[in-house]
């Protein structure tokens, strides 16, 4: 029996791409040597990124092979442009042919190894080259301002927001120093993206907020992550507003919906805590402090590769030495995060 050639090619279709994403946006504005260009991207599809097609400027002196480094994060850009510990340099593309002293020069960058990434949202971030290499050369950014905009938003702008069925970019702001200084916004990175349909997907270490904190004599306290739990290295999280000289105590869990028969978050309230809420099981703990306002909860991932994707939590419990009316017990639990163990 003969499969009919619309129905051949239905089926077939689901494994093609819509391969470029393409901005098409003519540069009218650069960077430093070494800046960096940010935006967001959504995922819909697993893809496997082989090129990046971007525009450097006419700030590079002498013409060679230049690199553009890759860095995925938070969800968002937005808010996380301050250092590079919520972020993962996950690979670097090169371009020959840099002219050098040019005007402004779109370049082929090329990945050696495809950059697979699953469905999600990613802040992306892509960083020029400030000193040259034995092999590779300076160079900086080139791209464009947002236009009609509602706001500074990503995608917010008439020319900051491009979609294909896999991906959907929404642009974005420049920094003249990559994750560092001023941020300049909206400015929308030109070029396109190149990519296949599938591909093992990266798993990214991240951390993502959720619940509230009680209330404290220093107002709500809350987990603000700094470093993300990278496999083999140290994290660190900041612990905002805490009571001043607290002693803490960091626990961490593996459920946020169950804690043995006790469904999550738990109302705190019944043992003198009001307002206050448990919202992640206990699988270990440990203690930090004394210290305000600069308090801090760090920890080490194992470097060991089975741990990659591993789900987990964290939440702290402080102890308040001027508790608020109605806390009978003199302790607070700040929000809570969820943590993925990754690269």
């Amino acid at each position: 029996m003969r499969t009919p050639l619309l129905v051949s090619f239905v089926l077939s279709s689901g494994l093609l791409a819509q391969s470029p994403l393409q901005t098409n946006l003519t540069p009218i504005n650069q960077g430093n040597l070494g800046g960096g260009l940010y935006f967001d991207m959504d995922v819909h599809s697993t893809v496997s990124i082989t090129r990046i097609e971007s525009w450097a400027g006419t700030l590079g002196t002498t013409a060679g092979q230049a690199e553009l480094e890759l860095w995925l994060g938070p969800t968002s850009y937005v808010g996380n442009l301050g250092g590079p510990g919520m972020w993962s340099h996950v690979a670097t593309a090169t371009a020959t042919g840099y002219l050098g002293n040019a005007t402004n020069q779109l370049l082929q960058f090329d990945f050696a190894t495809p950059v697979a990434l699953g469905p999600g949202s990613y802040g992306v971030a892509l960083r020029s080259q400030s000193v040259a290499t034995p092999t590779s050369v300076e160079w900086n950014h080139a791209y464009t301002n947002g236009l009609s905009c509602t706001g500074t938003g990503p995608g917010t702008c008439t020319n900051t927001l491009f979609s294909t069925l896999e991906l959907t970019v929404r642009g974005g702001a420049a920094q003249n120093t990559f994750f560092a200084g001023p941020i300049f916004q909206p400015r929308m990175w030109a070029g396109s993206l190149h990519y296949t349909s599938g591909g093992a997907a990266l798993t990214l270490a991240s951390w993502q907020g959720f619940g509230t904190g009680c209330a404290s004599s220093s107002g709500l306290p809350t987990l603000a992550p700094v470093s993300r739990p990278v496999l083999g290295q140290s994290f660190a999280v900041d612990v905002a507003q805490a009571p001043v000289g607290t002693i803490g105590f960091s626990v961490y869990g593996l459920s946020n919906t169950a804690w043995y028969y006790v469904l999550l978050p738990l109302d705190l309230g019944y043992i003198g805590m009001p307002g206050c809420r448990q919202y992640i099981d206990i699988v270990a703990t440990t203690s930090f402090g004394p210290g305000a306002p600069a308090l801090q909860i760090t920890g080490l991932v194992p470097n060991a590769s089975a741990l990659t994707g591993l789900p987990f939590f964290l939440q702290a419990v402080l102890v308040d030495p001027a508790p608020m009316p109605g806390n009978l017990v003199g302790m607070v639990t700040t929000n809570a995060l969820a943590g993925v163990v990754g690269l």
